[in-house]
C-alpha cells in the first residue's frame, strides 16, 4: 500500500491506496505553529508527530511515501513567453521569482506547459529551504520520501480533467484550515490565482469570508474579460461539505451563480482533497525533490572541476597583466618624448592650440550651465491636474489597506507601475477595479503575487493612464 501525505496547520492528513483505489484514510492531529503558510516553523515537532503517526499507523509507511506542499511560501504563477528550450523556460522561472527567494541559488523551480494557453506555462518555486526541511524531519522519523508534490500542479491536472472546467469562466475554490486558495478559469485556461487568510475560526465568519472573496473575483473577471467572456457562471468548492455550501448559497447574494461541493471518492472526507489528488494525478506532478536535485547539479557544474585549470587561468591573466602593464608604460614614454619634441619644433603652434581648448572648455562650460537651466524649468513646470489626481489616487490606494513600496511613472508613455502590499489577496482586485471605475486607468497588466511566511501579499501593476470608455 502506498501512502499520500499533506500537512495543514492543523493537522496530518494520511491516505493508503492501492492503484486507485483508496484503502485507509487518517487524521493526525497537531498542534498549531507547527507549520505556517506551507513552511516547516518547527522541525523536531514535526518529526515527533512524524514518529506517533509511524507508530500508530505502521501499514501506511511500509511502502512509497510522497508528500503534498501547498501554502503562501510554495510559489506558482501564470507566465507567458513564446515557444523556448527547456533551459530558457527554467531562465525565465528564476527571474520572476528570484526577488521573492532573495538568492537564485536557493531557488528550486520547475514549470507546466498550460494546455489551454499557447503562450503560457506555470512557473512554480521555493526557497530549497523548505525542501530540506520537509525531507530532514521525515529522515529523521525513518521515512524516506519518493517525491514532494506542489499542490497548485496537482489542482491545475484535476481541473484539466474535468468537464466543469472547460467552457466559460468558472472560479475553483480550495479551503484548507483558515486559509482559502481560489483560481480562476476561463475556457479551461487558469488565468487567476490568488490567496486569503482568514483571521476568524468561526465556520460561518468563515463562509462569508468567502462570499467576499467571490465578489472580488466576480469584478476582476468582469474587468479583465470586458463582456460575456468574462462572467463567472459558477463556483466549485474543495474542502466544503454540503452543509457549508447550503450555508454559503444562503450569504450569497450574486445571482446566475452555481454553487457545488466536488465530491471526492467514495469514504473520502472532503478535507483530505490534496492527499487524495495526489493518489490520482502525483505521478506525473512537479517534485520539488527532482528540482532539488537539478539545482545542485547546476551549482556543481558552474564550479571548476580541475584545479591545475584555476592555476594555469590565474597564471595566464598574470602574465597578461605584466605584459599589458609594460606595453602601456612603453607607449606612454612614447607619447611624452613625441610631445616635447613637438614643443620644441613649434613653440607657436603649441600656444595657438592652447588657446584654442581653452575657449572650447568655457564654450562647454556655458552649455551646461544653459542645459542646467533649461533642466531646472522644466522641472518646475506644472504638472497637468489630471494626471496630478491619478497619481495621488494611484499612490494612497483609494482608501484601501494597500500600502505602495515603489512606484515609477513615465509621463512620456503614460504608463505608471507598481509595487504594493497587503494583507489580504482581494484587496488587490478590489484595488484595480477601483482604477477602472475612476476613470483612472485605461489598461491594468497584472504582473502577479507572491505571499510572505507572514500572509502579507506583494503584487505588481502596470498602469496605463486614462479613462476606458468601455468601463461604466
Amino acid at each position: 500500500m502506498k501512502t499520500s501525505i499533506y500537512i495543514s496547520a492543523e493537522q496530518m492528513h494520511i491516505v493508503g491506496y492501492v492503484g486507485s483505489e483508496i484503502k485507509k484514510v487518517v487524521a493526525h492531529p497537531m498542534s498549531e505553529g507547527v507549520i505556517l503558510n506551507g513552511q516547516v516553523m518547527d522541525k523536531e515537532l514535526l518529526t515527533e508527530y512524524l514518529f506517533d503517526a509511524k507508530a500508530t499507523n505502521p501499514d501506511l509507511f511500509k511502502q512509497e511515501v510522497t508528500l503534498v506542499v501547498d501554502g503562501g511560501s510554495v510559489l506558482s504563477r501564470r507566465l507567458v513567453a513564446p515557444k523556448l528550450k527547456r533551459k530558457q523556460y527554467l531562465q525565465l522561472v528564476r527571474d520572476d521569482f528570484v526577488d521573492s527567494i532573495g538568492d537564485v541559488d536557493d531557488l528550486v523551480c520547475d514549470y507546466r506547459k498550460l494546455e489551454f494557453s499557447e503562450n503560457a506555462i506555470l512557473g512554480v518555486a521555493a526557497n530549497k529551504v523548505l525542501v530540506d526541511r520537509f525531507d530532514s524531519a521525515f529522515k529523521e522519523a525513518g521515512i524516506e520520501l519518493a517525491g514532494i508534490r506542489v499542490g497548485a500542479d496537482l489542482l491545475l491536472s484535476y481541473a484539466r480533467s474535468r468537464n466543469e472546467f472547460k467552457k466559460g469562466a468558472v472560479v475553483l475554490n480550495v479551503l484548507d484550515g483558515l486559509f482559502l486558495l481560489s483560481m480562476i478559469f476561463v475556457d479551461g485556461d487558469n488565468v487567476f490565482t490568488s490567496r486569503t487568510r482568514f483571521f476568524e475560526e468561526d465556520k460561518t465568519q468563515i463562509i462569508l469570508g468567502m462570499v467576499n472573496s467571490l465578489g472580488g473575483l466576480i469584478q476582476f473577471a468582469q474587468t479583465q474579460g470586458r463582456g460575456e467572456r468574462g462572467e463567472i457562471t459558477a463556483s466549485y468548492y474543495l474542502g466544503l461539505d454540503p452543509m457549508d455550501i447550503a450555508l454559503l448559497e444562503q450569504m450569497s447574494s450574486y445571482d446566475g451563480i452555481k454553487y457545488e461541493a466536488l465530491p471526492l471518492a467514495t469514504g473520502v472526507p472532503y478535507w483530505a482533497h490534496f492527499a487524495y489528488l495526489n493518489v490520482h494525478y502525483g505521478a506525473k506532478s512537479l517534485d520539488f525533490l527532482t528540482m532539488r536535485k537539478e539545482l545542485e547539479l547546476r551549482l556543481k557544474n558552474q564550479k571548476p572541476r580541475k584545479w591545475w585549470l584555476v592555476a594555469i587561468t590565474t597564471y595566464a591573466l598574470i602574465l597578461g597583466g605584466v605584459a599589458g602593464f609594460l606595453w602601456f608604460s612603453q607607449q606612454e614614454a612614447q607619447g611624452d618624448i613625441d610631445a616635447i619634441l613637438a614643443q620644441l619644433e613649434s613653440p607657436l603652434a603649441a600656444h595657438r592650440q592652447q588657446e584654442i581648448e581653452e575657449v572650447m572648455a568655457e564654450t562647454d562650460r556655458l552649455n551646461s550651465i544653459l542645459r542646467q537651466i533649461e533642466f531646472r524649468a522644466e522641472q518646475e513646470a506644472e504638472t497637468p491636474a489630471a494626471t496630478s489626481e491619478m497619481l495621488d489616487f494611484i499612490l494612497h490606494g483609494h482608501g484601501l489597506a494597500v500600502s505602495i513600496t515603489s512606484f515609477d511613472f513615465n509621463e512620456s508613455t503614460g504608463m505608471a507601475r507598481i509595487s504594493a502590499v497587503t494583507a489580504n489577496a482581494m484587496v488587490q482586485l478590489d484595488y484595480i477595479n477601483a482604477l477602472y471605475r475612476q476613470g483612472i486607468a485605461s489598461q491594468v497588466n497584472y504582473q502577479g503575487f507572491s505571499s510572505g511566511i507572514d500572509g502579507t501579499i506583494s503584487f505588481s501593476l502596470d498602469i496605463v493612464l486614462g479613462a476606458d470608455d468601455s468601463v461604466e
